[in-house]
């Protein structure tokens, strides 16, 4: 009796087992011949039961961001669920990140969604230091870090301690500091300099403020500083991946806010031998050739 007793439990064992990948398979060729609902529904019948699989809330997750059933809010629940069993998985952190991108309603927002992909994306990196997609996202980040600064300026005399900033641009930080650890992404944080003496624009002659009695103090070391983080990530992410398509927007973007078109140019030959056919290549290599100066 007893021997049938554990016979007969092992049996239901097994079979609730079988039952509960059977559904988990079904969710995944549902997802392949893009059954998109038929994958939400047994996706969330066998989560309520097995919170704990992280495999199956990941593929949830990418329901909800990648199909047309994407609803941010419940793609981060099933992100976070899944990382809460496997903290230091990085498709679930590189998934975790790229749900993170977009603009929101407001200035705060955004930027603590550019706080959030900076740290995840350091992380990432800890864990697979060739990762082209985190390479790609801190890219990104000193693109934006750059456009904010390349013709920034403040005025000493609207700072809070007028005329007696100690501030220098030398002492911006970098996104990512030399261990690796996350530094500051916002804009330098010293007491001296108040916020609303910072101006952007596309451009200020500064020599020309400094002429008629006005000193202004550039960002334009911070703002290189953010060039070169930025070429550096760029170039890692393609030596990972030289196909990864959207990494040459990023360099387009990032050549022509420095109006660098040569090196443009060369960048664009690389993009030529991966992507003849992307008529991107084509429009980009005629912007750079225009640009540059160079005939038809």
């Amino acid at each position: 009796m007893k021997r049938f007793l554990a016979l007969f439990l092992l049996s239901l064992f097994c079979t609730a087992g079988a039952w509960a990948q059977s559904a988990l398979d079904r969710a995944r060729l549902a997802y392949r011949e893009a059954r998109y609902t038929d994958a939400r529904d047994l996706l969330e019948q066998h989560v309520a039961g097995n919170e704990a699989d992280a495999e199956a809330q990941y593929l949830l997750a990418r329901v909800y961001s990648e199909t047309p059933l994407a609803d941010e809010r419940r793609a981060r629940r099933a992100l976070d669920a899944a990382l809460r069993v496997e903290p230091d998985n990085v498709d679930f952190l590189a998934a975790r990140m790229v749900l993170l991108r977009g603009d929101r309603f407001t200035f705060i927002e955004d930027r603590l969604r550019e706080q959030r992909r900076l740290e995840l994306a350091a992380r990432i990196l800890k864990l697979d230091p060739d990762n082209a997609l985190a390479h790609e996202e801190l890219g990104r980040l000193y693109i934006k870090d750059f456009w904010r600064y390349r013709n920034a300026m403040a005025l000493p005399m609207l700072s809070q301690e007028a005329g007696r900033s100690s501030w220098n641009d030398e002492t911006a930080e970098p996104l990512i500091a030399e261990d690796g650890e996350v530094a500051a992404v916002l804009a330098p944080a010293e007491a001296s300099i108040s916020p609303n003496s910072v101006f952007l624009a596309d451009r200020f002659d500064l020599d020309a403020l400094e002429a008629q009695g006005m000193p202004a103090i550039s960002f334009a070391r911070r703002a290189q500083k953010a060039y070169s983080r930025a070429i550096g990530h760029l170039e890692k992410a393609l030596e990972a991946d030289p196909r990864r398509r959207d990494v040459y927007d990023d360099f387009v973007r990032i050549y022509a806010l420095k109006g660098d078109w040569a090196a443009a140019l060369e960048r664009l030959g690389t993009m030529y031998v991966q992507f003849p056919e992307d008529p991107q290549t084509w429009l980009y290599l005629g912007l750079a050739h225009t640009r540059a100066g160079n005939p038809a």
